[in-house]
Order: structure tokens, then sequence, then C-alpha cells
């Protein structure tokens, strides 16, 4: 308890100073959703590869593209150490909620930390596919489909951070709280989604529920620019509310 009550205490000050360096934080965010696109859009992934293509046609994929999807996992390297800066900038904005339980705190940054982890995980099983020409189509396929498997188990991270989010806004009970409420709940509906989607895409290789699935992939593509938008806005704006100390 006393931690907890020391590092609000910390942040009871908030600066201009403090502003930039979150909003800074806060921008890595959005950058690295769209370095992710552009990963999938100039690799050639995007649609993505079917589960059912043959080992020989999908070792040629990613040796015709190869070029490209060494930039591009270039720019998903790079994606994996923004998303856990802006998994600090959102803890700085909820530590500034009165009575901020810093269990939730800590959830949010493990859950951003391992979700930037998964990243670079799925960029380096993307190089063991496009590394080496005139191997085994099979292994070439092996780590392919690594690649996809370990990019539907995102959703673990990414269900554990925006869980955490959606409980420190809706702790905070002020008339005018920091993030709005309904943020909240519009956060919240990704982890709703991606249980039954993205938890059970290793069991199909066609279909809406196949890694290259309309349920899987595209729609949750979709509705994480249509959650992860308002999240980014609010944060932003709170960050900059500049404070001197906490009105309860």
């Amino acid at each position: 308890m006393a931690s907890n009550e020391n590092y609000q205490h910390s942040l009871s000050y908030y600066t201009p100073s403090n502003s930039r360096r979150d909003k800074l934080f806060l921008a890595c965010g959005p950058i690295a959703l769209l370095l992710v696109f552009i990963f999938f859009e100039s690799s050639g992934l995007l649609p993505p590869t079917s589960p059912l293509q043959a080992p020989q046609d999908l070792a040629d994929h990613y040796q015709q593209n190869n070029d490209n999807i060494n930039v591009g996992i270039f720019l998903l390297l790079l994606a994996s150490s923004l998303w856990p800066l802006f998994a600090v900038g959102i803890s700085n904005q909820l530590a500034r909620i009165p009575g901020i339980n810093i269990t939730i705190l800590i959830l949010q940054m493990a859950g951003g930390c391992l979700l930037g982890f998964a990243l670079a995980l799925i960029g380096t099983f993307f190089a063991a596919a496009a590394y080496r020409s005139g191997r085994d189509p099979v292994i070439t396929q092996l780590a392919s489909d690594l690649a996809w498997l370990l990019y539907m188990c995102i959703g673990s991270p990414m269900i554990l951070q925006t869980f955490a989010i959606s409980w420190a806004i809706f702790s905070d009970d002020r008339a005018k709280p920091l993030i709005p409420r309904w943020v909240g709940w519009t956060v919240s509906t990704i982890s709703v989604w991606a249980i039954p989607t993205e938890y059970v895409a290793h069991c199909f290789h066609d279909g809406p529920l196949a890694w290259d699935g309309l349920l899987s992939f595209w729609i949750p593509w979709l509705w994480g620019a249509v959650s992860y938008g308002p999240l980014f806005l609010s944060m932003w704006q709170a960050a900059g509310v500049i404070t001197k100390k906490h009105v309860a």
C-alpha cells in the first residue's frame, strides 16, 4: 500500500514537461500500429498467405518478396520496441486517477511489454521463413506457420492490457473522470472479440476462423482501429491536462 501511495504522490504534480514526455510515449502507439500495417502490406502478406497453401508455393512467395520482407521485418521489430513505450504513456495517465490500485498499472504494463515481445517473435519467425533459399519448403512452411499462429496468439497480452485499461477507467468514480467511461467500454470490446476468434484460429485451416479469415484477421484489424483510436485521443487529451494536485 505504501508503495502505491508513494507512486501516486510522485505523480500528483503533472507539469508541462510531464505532458510533453507522455505525449511522446503515447505517439508511439499509433506509429507502431502503422508500422505493423506497412509490414504486412509491403511483404505481400496482405491478404495473408493461406493455411492451405502448398509448401513450394509458400517458399516461392517468401523468396520473391525477400527484399520487401526484410525491410518490413525491420519495421515490425521497431514496432515491437514502440508498443511498450505506448504502455508507459498509458500507465502515466492512469496513475493520475485518485486511488488507482498499482496492480492495475502493473497489469497494463505487463500486457504492453508482452505484446511488444510477441511482435518481436513474429518478426523473427517471418525472418526465418525468408532467410534461406533452396532449403526444404516444408521448413519454410513451419516457420511461416509459427509466425501466423503467434500472430493469432497476441490476443492474450492484448486482452491483459485492454482489461487493465478498462478496469482503471471504470475505477475513476469522479463526476468528470480523467478518461471518459465510454472509452473503457470501447476498449473492453477488444477483449470480448479476441477470445472467441483468435483463440481458436489454430483449429482451422480455412473459413472465417482461420488465420486469414474474416473473423480472425480482417474484423479484428478494423475493430482495433475503431477501438484504439478513441483510446489514443482520450489519453492524448488527458496528457494535456496540467494539474498541481489530484482533485478527489
